[in-house]
């Protein structure tokens, strides 16, 4: 039987797939093939990627981690070596250093001038204004010569020696604050401050009446007297820096 459609043309159904309605299904279609791509595209390689460069990152946390503790360690040791350094340098500054003493008052002496006795004492008379240790350094001797002003003028060579070798100035004993290191009446070759010399004592005496060394007797036998004396000088070493 056949069927005949006597409606209008635009209340008619429209058989098969509209243009418009096609041209829809297959951009969602692209669409949809396009998103896959890129989930799979980012599931196959971005995401193993990122994953691989946090794992680069991670062990590279954990090489800088080990090697920051290395460098604490290392700096601690160093601090410890510092620390160890800085209280050989106070001892070597607050401890007497006898030899570089003992080449100073050698070269202090003057000729026709012997020492007997040498000591060096600590001074406890208090604490001092620059926090330095003081010492007592004493010492006695004889002095030859022909006549008493040749036997005294050895003496002011001796004194005015000790004054140049140990740079004692006119006001060597510092004013309470004043630091050690200062100029005044400082010796460098020592590391310490030194005083004005004191004469405790002199006395003349008659060699020929006094038993001396043999090699001492022969270099003084043109002299038939001579003057003993006595004599004291106070120095300060440097505080320990903290």
């Amino acid at each position: 039987m056949i069927e005949i459609n006597l409606l209008p043309d635009e209340l008619r159904k429209t058989e098969g797939t509209p243009p418009a309605r096609l041209l829809s299904i297959l951009l969602s279609v692209v669409a949809a093939c396009c998103l896959g791509v890129f989930i799979g595209n980012y599931r196959m390689n971005k995401i193993p990627q990122t994953e691989s460069n946090i794992k680069m990152v991670e062990r590279d946390n954990e090489d800088l981690t080990k090697k920051r503790k290395k460098v604490e360690e290392e700096q601690s040791a160093l601090n410890n070596l510092e620390q160890k350094v800085k209280a050989l340098d106070n001892l070597g500054k607050t401890r007497i250093l006898y030899g570089r003493l003992l080449t100073n008052l050698w070269k202090a002496i003057p000729d026709n001038c012997w020492l007997r006795d040498f000591q060096v004492t600590a001074d406890n008379m208090g604490a001092n204004p620059t926090g330095g240790k003081r010492y007592t350094m004493s010492f006695s001797g004889r002095t030859t010569g022909a006549k008493d002003s040749d036997r005294q003028k050895t003496l002011h060579d001796l004194i005015a020696g000790l004054k140049r070798v140990f740079e004692v100035s006119e006001d060597t004993r510092a004013l309470p604050g004043e630091p050690l290191s200062s100029d005044k009446g400082f010796n460098k070759f020592n590391n310490a401050r030194f005083s004005t010399p004191f004469l405790q004592t002199e006395q003349t005496v008659d060699l020929t009446q006094v038993k001396l060394d043999p090699q001492i007797a022969n270099q003084v036998q043109q002299f038939k007297t001579g003057l003993d004396f006595q004599m004291t000088m106070s120095f300060e070493l440097p505080a320990p820096v903290n």
